[in-house]
């Protein structure tokens, strides 16, 4: 009994602190073509969706507005890398370009009030 309320309350912590990522609009993929020619909403949403299922097999979702483009162009291939070091699958450089593109176009959006 005891170990299954230390599992729930675990479950229910880590709910409460795990982000919602926003779900991207035309307007962020506008601003994404600004920086990267031919960029289009469905790019965008296709980033988002290897971030949430690449990423989070080895930790939560990151806010990508929690790291510069520099900084994100730093992670994405290192972490990649020890993607496939750790054995947690291999992600593509197509793949990585994907994640990368969604991190920095999303990392400049307004905030949200």
């Amino acid at each position: 009994m005891k170990k299954a309320t230390i599992i729930l309350l675990f479950a229910a912590l880590t709910a409460c602190t795990a982000i919602k990522l926003l779900t991207p609009t035309q307007t962020d993929a506008d601003r994404g073509t600004q920086k990267f020619k031919g960029y289009t909403l469905v790019d965008l949403n296709q980033g988002k969706s290897l971030f949430e299922t690449k990423c989070t097999v080895c930790h939560k979702a990151k806010n990508p507005a929690s790291k510069s483009e520099d900084e994100w162009k730093e992670i994405v291939p290192k972490m990649a890398a020890r993607s496939k070091n750790r054995g947690k699958g291999e992600i593509d450089a197509q793949s990585q370009e994907l994640i990368l593109k969604y991190l920095i176009t999303m990392s400049s959006a307004p905030k949200k009030s």
